[in-house]
């Protein structure tokens, strides 16, 4: 033993300078294994999970976590849109008035029209995100919509005697006065009438979005502009029976069809607010487009006659409301404008898992709707061998007559983040 001490230790019985050793000028600290890690800078997305090395001892997965590059979400919405106007269709009156049915009588009471209102629609949606940068700045948005076609009926009908006085009520600029076009008259005829109202709605958009901020809690804002599509079918159809009780022996069909078909293409900005808790997250929107909406307008109209017990007689050309007159498609091109605004809370099940629910109101505000092209005024003479030589020659042309439509929707989703 070399004196002083033990052999290969420093003199003094003192631990040697080492790996495990502490710093000399700590007295009395123990030393730390592992040395602390430096917190990370790098801010935090609530849809990001990051490593912070290559794998180690302390690390078991040999593939460290990558940023969520793709959200996708499925929804299911209730749908309340604004019903279509509607001239007055049906009527019945008194056998003892003048023109049993018309507008003007004493006896009349009206049967169909105004406002038909077909109640909550269903509704189905999906959008789709895709982050462009890591962290999650700018993305690529897409969603799309479509209603179910929403139908409302109305079927009137008289007994076998003819009873009650069922008439389709309009306007003759030949004796500037209120007529009524008879579907059923006790002892004359009976009938049955039946006005169908379908509504379909659907849209798309797609756009680049920036946004302030990946932090996890607090406050978030996004600014975005990219297109927008929307698509509103709209159709208003009736169809009438009129079978002759009185000796005649002949039934008469009638059917009037608008249709009107309004297709939006714009250019959409707009803004999002987003405020997170734990969990939590309230969601707050605005959207606007503006462009060009490409209207059409069919109407079509037949009257079918079958003589019972022999042939029959068809004039296709013409209904009641459709006449040859106006009878025919129509375009134009309307400047327009949808906007949109939206309210939802989130709550995340999982990382990759979240709830939504919501609100939305969405308003195209220059539409054509078939109850607004529909013209009262009608010159039945037209339907005699030399319609040319009777004027006025009415109804004409539709006048695209324009009005708001809008919808509210109650939301319901689910997103998964990959």
């Amino acid at each position: 033993m070399p004196p002083g001490g033990v052999p290969g230790m420093p003199m003094g019985g003192g631990m040697p300078p080492g790996a495990f050793g502490g710093n000399p000028a700590l007295v009395g600290q123990p030393a730390e294994f592992p040395n602390a890690a430096q917190p990370s800078k790098e801010p935090q997305s609530p849809f990001s999970m990051k490593d912070d090395g290559a794998p180690n001892a302390f690390n078991s997965d040999p593939y460290p976590y990558r940023p969520m590059r793709l959200q996708m979400s499925f929804g299911y919405s209730l749908l309340w849109f604004r019903p279509g106007n509607y001239p007055t269709l049906a009527t019945t009156g008194s056998i003892a008035d003048q023109i049993p049915g018309a507008l003007d009588q004493p006896g009349t009471r009206i049967l169909s029209g105004g406002t038909r209102d077909p109640g909550p629609s269903a509704s189905f949606r999906s959008t789709f995100t895709y982050w462009l940068r890591d962290p999650e700045i700018l993305s690529l948005n897409a969603e799309f919509f479509l209603m179910e076609q929403r139908s409302l009926f109305n079927t009137l009908e008289s007994d076998i005697n003819g009873s009650p006085i069922l008439m389709r009520p309009f306007f003759n600029p030949a004796i500037l006065a209120e007529e009524a076009d008879q579907r059923s008259l006790p002892a004359v005829s009976r009938a049955t009438l039946t006005d169908s109202v379908r509504t379909r709605l659907m849209g798309a958009d797609a756009n680049l979005k920036w946004h302030s901020s990946v932090h996890a809690e607090g406050a978030h804002f996004a600014i975005f502009g990219g297109m927008r599509w929307l698509r509103l079918d709209e159709r208003y159809n009736s169809f009438d029976t009129r079978t002759d009780i009185s000796g005649v022996g002949q039934v008469i069909t009638y059917s009037d069809t608008f249709t009107t078909y309004n297709q939006f293409f714009g250019a959409q900005f707009g803004a999002n607010y987003r405020y997170t808790l734990g969990r939590f997250s309230l969601d707050l929107g605005a959207k606007l487009a503006l462009g060009p909406n490409y209207q059409t307008i069919k109407i079509n109209g037949h009257t079918d006659i079958t003589i019972i017990g022999g042939g029959s007689v068809s004039n296709s050309g013409q209904g009641l409301y459709a006449q040859p007159s106006n009878v025919g498609n129509y375009r134009a091109i309307s400047f327009s404008m949808v906007s949109q605004a939206d309210a939802k809370l989130n709550f995340d099940i999982t990382e990759r898992l979240r709830f939504q629910v919501g609100y939305s109101f969405l308003l195209l505000n220059r539409a054509v709707r078939p109850g607004e092209q529909m013209d009262r005024t009608i010159n039945t003479q037209q339907q005699v061998l030399l319609p040319g030589l009777i004027e006025p020659n009415l109804p004409g042309p539709p006048s695209f007559r324009q009005s708001s439509f809008y919808a509210h929707m109650l939301n319901f989703g689910l997103e998964f983040n990959y």
